[in-house]
């Protein structure tokens, strides 16, 4: 219960960090890309991936998005607040990366040290507000780096999310 009030809290800290600096958000042809193949594929087009360098999964996640976005700034807000997922990925991820044996104390400032420091990162700031030099191959990764914990503790179902999750990070970004 502890943990899920923390996550909550780390998504909401950095929801508003990220919401802070929507207003600063760059729209060009690069960074509207796969919100208008998205578009493209609610009109019922067969759209193809917005840029060279990355995948199909890149326009594909970003469905749901334009679906529900009413306006470019509500799309972005929307881009923004789930950018904020890294915040408390990062912390289950460095809760479960961390050794079992360590108390319980130490788990926990762990996970919140690395859900703090993506919260407030000024890198991954300038990722969502550029919106081409990453998508959301952030929050891909930390997906990733949850599942590939979780699945070195034996849980069934993470290895499959973990590679899926890997392709869809590198269907943003090559780089992830």
């Amino acid at each position: 219960m502890y943990k899920l009030v923390a996550m909550l809290a780390l998504w909401a800290v950095a929801a508003w960090h990220r919401l802070r600096v929507v207003h600063e958000a760059v729209v060009s042809s690069d960074s509207l890309g796969p919100y208008l193949q998205a578009q493209a594929a609610l009109f019922g087009n067969m759209p193809r991936p917005p840029n060279p360098e990355s995948g199909d999964a890149l326009w594909l996640t970003m469905v749901p998005l334009v679906a529900w976005a009413d306006s470019l700034t509500e799309l972005f807000s929307i881009r923004f607040v789930l950018g904020a997922s890294v915040a408390p990925l990062g912390f289950v991820a460095a809760y479960h990366w961390t050794d079992e044996r360590c108390s319980a104390a130490r788990r926990w400032a762990a996970a919140l040290s690395a859900g703090i420091i993506l919260a407030f990162d000024p890198g991954l700031l300038d990722t969502l507000i550029s919106g081409a030099r990453s998508y959301g191959a952030p929050e891909f990764i930390g997906l990733y780096t949850v599942c590939l914990a979780l699945a070195l503790r034996g849980v069934p179902w993470a290895p499959a999310v973990s590679l899926i999750s890997l392709v869809v990070a590198a269907g943003h970004h090559p780089l992830a």
